[in-house]
């Protein structure tokens, strides 16, 4: 299965503008059980349009 994970641009307060860089360990933790199952995962972050299309949306 092909499941796309996304982390949304939202407002970063200024105390934490130094992890700013850093992926989300919560996506992080989803992608890899999913990949350990043979999934393919894609990360993306932002509000861009991407050339990967999942096969479901929930």
């Amino acid at each position: 299965m092909k499941i796309l994970l996304v982390e949304p641009n939202f407002p970063i307060p200024p105390k934490s503008k130094n992890h700013a860089h850093f992926l989300p360990i919560g996506l992080l933790k989803i992608a890899s059980y999913h990949r350990s199952l043979g999934d393919k995962i894609e990360l993306h972050r932002g509000n861009y349009p991407a050339q990967f299309y999942p096969d479901q949306i929930k």
